[in-house]
């Protein structure tokens, strides 16, 4: 059975935020969306301080790392609530480099997720 779920945000919000920031805000929200899912999935393997690390540390591979880990981790909780996976893993990395709409894209599949497990966190 899943965990808790994950808050629904507003992905172009998010999506602006990163650039306005200077990185900072799309740094929380890969800690903080990484973070929602590993309490859903309740898998070990998700591990959101790495993938902070890896994104302050390898600026250019970090992100995208996050993007095609997030497909795989997204496919998981889709399946854990019977839904099927989708298999947007190359997808999301590659939508790093155009004008980082993985941010957008990730999100808004994050909302669905959330809202087919039955709406928001509480």
């Amino acid at each position: 059975m899943p965990g808790p779920k994950g808050q629904e945000r507003s992905s172009i919000l998010w999506w602006l935020l990163g650039p306005i920031t200077c990185g900072i805000g799309s740094i929380y929200w890969m800690w903080k969306t990484t973070s929602e899912l590993k309490e859903f999935t309740q898998s070990e393997e998700i591990n959101p301080m790495m993938v902070v690390i890896l994104a302050c540390v390898l600026p250019g591979i970090g992100p995208i790392f996050h993007a095609y880990k997030m497909g795989g981790w997204i496919d998981t909780a889709r399946q854990s609530i019977g839904l099927p996976p989708e298999g947007k893993q190359t997808k999301y990395a590659i939508f790093v480099f155009i004008l980082g709409l993985s941010t957008k894209m990730i999100q808004d599949d994050l909302n669905a997720l959330w809202q087919a497990a039955g709406g928001g966190a509480a």
